[in-house]
């Protein structure tokens, strides 16, 4: 323990198991293996954070651990294709983590103000052909899959545009619904 800070620090040993797994042990590996360098700060790469926190959270029953992973999915936007840098034993419940994220993630939302706010719009379409000034961003939205948000496609003088997905949501400084606060 810090005498200072009184935090406790537990050190490892390189190949010591953190868990075991269906397959085989995920062991911690050397640190100079793994470790990248960023303006003179030494940390683990992705993929080694990322096993190492989900062999300790499903071998050592340590749900944090498994939580500080659904966090970073969701606010470093990471993907499925991080699997294939991952130890065998923690492939799986990473990529069903990911699919959940993705499968109760949305609606993610965007407000757009309309160039006449007296017709209301009746697709992102409608908008586009109305808004010269966003055509072009808005037709990038539409072909990426945005949409008028079917339960309040048009508020006070703007359209709502939504999107489950949330790379898509990312890309277009979109927000999650519970963010908005409508008015009836």
């Amino acid at each position: 323990m810090d005498q200072q800070t009184g935090v406790s620090v537990r050190f490892v040993v390189a190949g010591e198991p953190i868990g075991k797994l269906n397959t085989g042990l995920v062991t911690f590996p050397h640190p100079e293996e793994i470790s990248e360098n960023e303006d003179g700060v030494q940390f683990a790469n992705l993929p080694t954070l990322v096993t190492l926190k989900l062999a300790a959270g499903l071998g050592m029953d340590r749900a944090r651990d498994v939580a500080d992973i659904q966090e970073l999915i969701k606010t470093a936007f990471l993907t499925e294709s991080l699997a294939s840098q991952l130890h065998c034993d923690v492939r799986e419940h990473y990529v069903r983590m990911c699919r959940a994220i993705e499968a109760g993630s949305g609606p993610f939302l965007r407000v757009v103000a309309l160039a006449s706010p007296s017709e209301r719009p009746r697709s992102i379409h409608s908008i586009v052909a109305a808004d010269s000034a966003d055509a072009r961003a808005l037709a990038e939205m539409r072909h990426d899959g945005v949409e008028l948000f079917t339960t309040r496609p048009f508020y006070e003088r703007f359209a709502v545009l939504a999107s489950n997905d949330r790379h898509v949501a990312r890309k277009y400084d979109m927000h999650h619904e519970s963010e908005y606060l409508f008015y009836d």
